[in-house]
This record gives structure tokens, C-alpha cells and sequence, in this order.
């Protein structure tokens, strides 16, 4: 009898350390995952990209940069401004709009490719632009 005893406790902690370790592994991995999505959304950047394109004269206007302040342009060109965060408004605004004149504003995130957001074409109106990063 003494000796069923001792293969049942043997065999209770044997179990009992098998569960502890399952345990244990779980946890290490949660707790890796809620660290990894952490850092993914701190690494989050976006970068705004204003284009100008015009013919016979140079357009001229105003952009708002990085820091959200109005930058006055002049002729044609690619303007990019960032890390900027969600919720960012970019806005850009062409004066003398003269045969064909277009605008774009384009977004990419962390470094991907920019994808267009906005674009307005004009033979003789001035253009304005808004996107807001949601």
C-alpha cells in the first residue's frame, strides 16, 4: 500500500509541473503579444506628399507642413512633410491656376509607397485641397 502511495504523489507532481509549465508558457506568450502590438502602434508613421504640376506659368500657393504651420510654394514640384500623426489635416491651396493646373496630395505609411488621396485638375480656377489621416 505505502508504495502506491508514493508512484500516486510521484505522479501528482510530475502533473502538477507539467500544468505549471503550460502555465508559465501562456503567460510568456501573451504578454509577448500586447508587447509586439505596443511597439507596431508606436511605429505607426505617416508622411504627406503635396504635389504641383502646371503649364506656361508657375503656380504659386500655400501647404501646411509637419508642423502645422501655412508654407508659401512657388512653381511646380513634390513637397513631402512628416512623420505627421492620425488625425493630421494636410491642406493645400494653389493660386494663378492657369492652363492646366493640377494638385495632389498623397499619404504613406511607414514608408510604404504614397497612395493618393486627393487630386483636382483646373485649366483657369484656383485649386484647393484637403485630406485629413484618419
Amino acid at each position: 500500500p505505502t508504495n502506491n502511495i508514493t508512484v500516486m504523489r510521484k505522479l501528482l507532481l510530475f502533473c502538477s509541473i507539467i500544468c505549471l509549465s503550460f502555465c508559465m508558457m501562456s503567460c510568456a506568450s501573451e504578454s509577448k503579444n500586447e508587447e509586439e502590438e505596443i511597439v507596431v502602434e508606436e511605429a505607426t508613421r505617416y508622411y504627406v506628399k503635396y504635389v504641383v504640376s502646371t503649364y506656361y506659368i508657375q503656380a504659386e500657393g500655400v501647404m501646411i507642413n509637419d508642423k502645422g504651420e501655412q508654407i508659401a510654394f512657388s512653381g511646380n514640384g513634390e513637397y513631402v512633410f512628416g512623420p505627421v500623426k492620425k488625425g493630421f489635416k494636410a491642406y493645400m491651396k494653389i493660386n494663378n491656376a492657369n492652363k492646366k493646373t493640377a494638385g495632389q496630395i498623397l499619404v504613406s505609411i511607414n514608408q510604404e509607397p504614397f497612395t493618393l488621396k486627393v487630386s483636382r485638375q483646373s485649366y483657369d480656377e484656383n485649386i484647393e485641397l484637403s485630406y485629413t489621416i484618419e
